[in-house]
């Protein structure tokens, strides 16, 4: 461990039993982690509260391969976000393969 911080309960998250005591890391490769919060239904896209835009919310594009982000950008509609989405999909072809 890293430090204190750095350790997590690992458990099953159809069961919530305890299985052991790991690093952030070891925590992220675990096959049952519950995924990010999809709640526009497209891949990638999550709609989030944000002040800075006039209608209190925006639309997060967020792409990470083993704990790396790859993209992270925020877009006013959800065409916007589709775009960029698109746009970086297309761009990067080996990633998705």
């Amino acid at each position: 461990f890293k430090n204190s911080r750095d350790r997590h309960m690992e458990h099953c998250h159809k069961t919530g039993k305890f299985r052991n005591i790991v690093c952030t890391k070891c925590n992220h490769y675990k096959s049952d982690r519950k995924p990010t919060k999809n709640n526009t239904g497209e891949r990638y896209i999550s709609k989030i509260k944000h002040k800075k835009y006039t209608q209190g919310f925006c639309f997060e594009i967020k792409i990470t391969r083993n704990d790396k982000k790859l993209l992270q950008k925020q877009r006013k509609t959800i065409e916007d976000a589709i775009e960029v989405r698109d746009k970086f999909l297309e761009e990067h072809p080996e990633i998705f393969t």
